[in-house]
């Protein structure tokens, strides 16, 4: 829903709106929207949405992210797009290597800003950002769970001085739906193998069930405990990441255990249950989860 909420209108204008009669669609153009997101799997998931609906009206997307070859995102740069989808670290290479210009950007969105921060993106986007040198030629759409003090410093330092702000949460400290029924189980580590596996059996109704962890450890030794489940993390291949995410997509398992590489944005259908396991409740990256 949120995706969409930034897709479809900006592939309006571009293609029906203001932008249409200044876009250029000659070879070796330069991208019109760039989309920052703070993990792989979200870009592939974005630039999927910006490839299906924006491919209708002939609009050409690149997906860049760290972890996959240079060579095929430099070429389709080099012929010219009208949508970069990447995270910062590899939208960041991609200009210091001269092979992205923003000069002609109508559109920038940075998607889930907090995560971004919490990742250590912090130089990487402000450096990208930096890159646009007249903010009032621009638009920019900044979308965040959470407000950290970066969070608001970024939005007053890039956004126009006429930028409105739609806040969904305000101070409540639970960020949390209130739709959703929370459950808090105390449980020791040894026992967690034997009472997850019930835990999904009565909560899951038949449904797809994420189990997010604190380390890429524990996901890997939770999921080798639990029958039918996979890992998801930052140590696994990115090749392998996409397989997995896939699979869990598509049913052909159903228990996903993961670390926050997962946790922001995913979509997928039919996820009935959450187990957040952990040694303290963190409320907000629980309620984001």
């Amino acid at each position: 829903g949120k995706t969409l909420a930034f897709v479809l209108p900006i592939l309006e204008s571009l293609v029906n709106g203001p932008h249409k009669a200044t876009r250029r669609t000659d070879y070796g153009r330069p991208p019109s929207v760039l989309v920052l997101l703070p993990t792989r799997e979200l870009a592939n998931q974005v630039h999927a949405d910006f490839e299906f609906y924006g491919g209708t009206f002939g609009l050409s997307t690149c997906c860049a992210y760290g972890g996959s070859p240079y060579r095929p995102q430099e070429n389709a740069l080099r012929q010219g797009v009208d949508i970069v989808v990447g995270t910062p670290g590899r939208v960041k290479d991609l200009i210091e290597k001269q092979k992205l210009n923003l000069r002609c950007l109508k559109f920038r969105v940075l998607d889930e800003a907090d995560e971004m921060l919490n990742m250590g993106f912090k130089d990487d986007v402000e450096l990208i950002l930096g890159k646009v040198e007249d903010v009032t030629k621009v638009q920019t759409l900044l979308f965040s769970a959470t407000l950290p003090e970066w969070v608001k410093k970024l939005s007053m330092s890039f956004l126009k001085a006429d930028r409105k702000t739609v806040d969904l949460v305000g101070n409540e400290k639970m960020k949390a739906s209130a739709s959703v029924k929370h459950l808090a189980l105390p449980c020791n580590k040894a026992a967690r193998s034997q009472i997850i596996p019930d835990i999904i059996k009565c909560y899951s109704h038949g449904g797809r069930t994420i189990i997010f962890t604190e380390t890429k450890e524990s996901a890997s030794e939770l999921s080798s405990l639990i029958p039918g489940s996979r890992a998801l993390h930052g140590d696994i291949a990115q090749a392998q990441r996409e397989v997995v995410i896939a699979g869990f997509r598509s049913g052909k398992f159903l228990v996903l255990v993961a670390t926050n590489v997962a946790a922001r944005g995913l979509d997928i259908n039919d996820v009935q249950l959450i187990i957040q396991v952990c040694q303290q409740l963190q409320l907000i990256n629980f309620a984001d989860n």
